[in-house]
C-alpha cells in the first residue's frame, strides 16, 4: 500500500483544482492511500473563501470592462482542507517557518507519516535532496513545456516570447529544478484574445484529467522519459525585473504592450509612488500632460494608465483601501 502526500498551497484556486483530481483518483484505488496534505502554512478556509470571492468579483469587472477577452473558465472554489481531513482522516502537516527542508520536518515525515509518494501539485517551494530520499517516487505538477519553459510564471513567458503554444508537465523531482524525466506532458495553443490566467486555468483543467493516468504510472514504477533539447529556468528575480518598472521614460510603448499583455499586470513608478498597473493606453501630448498617472515611453508616446488591479483608479481605491482592509480585520479576528 503506498501512502500519498499531497504538498499543496489550498489559498490558490488553481491548485484546488488539482487536488480534487487527486483526491478522487486515490479513493478510485486501492493500492494507494492518502496519508497527509502539506501546506506552507496555516490557512483559515474563511480567508481562502473571502479571497476568491474578491478575485471572482475583480475578474468579472475586468472582463466587463474588455469585451474583446473571452472568458472561457470561471475562478475555481478553494477546499476546506481542515474539515475534509477529518472525515478521511489524513494529517495536515504545517512545516515550521514555511521549511520543508528542515531536518525536524524531515524526521517528522519520515517517522510519523511514513510516506512513499509525494505529489507536488502548486506547492511554492523546492524540495531538497534529504527530503526527496523520504520518498521512492517525488512526482511534479509544472505548468510550463520542458525543458524550454522551467520555473516561474512559465504561461506568462510564454505569451511574452511570442510562443504560438504553451503546456504543463508531470515529472520526476530530482535535485534540479524541474529537469526530471517527464511521466506526461501537453501543449495547448494560446489564443490572442486569452488571458494569462484563463491560459493557467486551461492547464490546470486539462491537467486535472492525467492524474489517474500520472498515478498509475507511479504505482508502476514508470522511470519517465529525459528531457531534451535546451533548457531555460525563469525565476522570482526574472518576474520582478520584468514586471517591475522604475523608470517607463526608457521602455517604447509597444515593449510596455508586449509586456502587460503576457503578464497582465506591471508595477510602475509614476507620480512618486509605486501603482500595479493593468492596462494603458497611448494619448496625444496635450492630452497627456493632463492625466495624474501619465508618462511618457521611449518612443515619445504619451501613455495614460486605464486600469490598476484590473479597475479603474476610483473604484480600485475605494475597494482596496476602505471596503477591503475592513473585511479583512473583521476575519482576522
Amino acid at each position: 500500500m503506498h501512502r500519498v502526500v499531497i504538498f499543496t498551497n489550498s489559498n490558490s484556486g488553481l491548485s484546488a483544482i488539482l487536488v480534487r483530481s487527486a483526491l478522487a483518483a486515490l479513493a478510485s484505488r486501492d493500492d494507494m492511500e492518502l496519508a497527509a496534505i502539506c501546506l506552507p502554512k496555516v490557512q483559515p478556509f474563511a480567508n481562502a473563501l473571502f479571497n476568491c470571492l474578491m478575485n471572482r468579483t475583480i475578474l468579472n469587472i475586468a472582463f466587463s470592462l474588455d469585451p474583446l477577452l473571452k472568458r472561457r473558465h470561471s475562478f475555481p472554489l478553494p477546499i476546506d482542507l481542515n474539515r475534509l481531513s477529518r472525515r478521511l482522516r489524513f494529517k495536515i502537516l504545517i512545516p515550521s517557518e514555511n521549511n520543508i527542508n528542515h531536518p525536524h520536518f524531515i524526521a517528522l515525515i519520515r517517522n510519523e507519516v511514513r510516506p512513499t509518494i509525494a505529489l507536488s501539485l502548486y506547492y511554492p517551494k523546492k524540495f531538497g535532496s534529504d527530503l526527496l530520499l523520504v520518498f521512492k517516487h517525488a512526482v511534479n505538477y509544472h505548468n510550463g513545456l520542458l525543458p524550454a519553459y522551467r520555473g516561474l510564471k512559465t504561461t506568462a513567458w510564454s505569451i511574452y516570447h511570442g510562443e504560438q503554444e504553451t503546456g504543463f508537465a508531470f515529472h520526476h523531482m530530482t535535485k534540479g529544478l524541474d529537469e526530471g524525466p517527464i511521466l506526461t506532458q501537453e501543449a495547448l495553443p494560446i489564443h490572442s484574445d486569452q488571458s494569462s490566467f484563463d491560459i493557467e486555468l486551461e492547464k490546470a483543467i486539462m491537467a486535472a484529467k492525467h492524474i489517474p493516468h500520472v498515478l498509475r504510472m507511479i504505482a508502476e514504477g514508470n522511470p519517465g522519459k529525459p528531457q531534451f533539447g535546451k533548457g531555460r529556468y525563469f525565476s522570482m528575480a526574472d518576474y520582478r525585473a520584468i514586471t517591475g518598472i522604475q523608470d517607463p521614460a526608457i521602455i517604447s510603448s509597444s515593449e510596455l504592450t508586449r509586456r502587460l499583455r503576457a503578464f497582465e499586470h506591471l508595477q510602475i513608478k509614476i507620480s512618486g509612488g509605486w501603482r500595479e498597473v493593468t492596462k494603458i493606453a497611448p494619448l496625444s501630448d496635450q492630452l497627456g500632460k493632463m492625466g495624474r498617472f501619465c508618462f511618457q515611453t521611449s518612443d515619445k508616446v504619451m501613455i495614460k494608465p486605464m486600469r490598476f488591479r484590473h479597475l479603474p483608479f476610483f473604484i480600485m481605491r475605494l475597494v482596496f483601501t476602505l471596503f477591503l482592509k475592513r473585511i479583512s480585520r473583521i476575519i482576522a479576528r
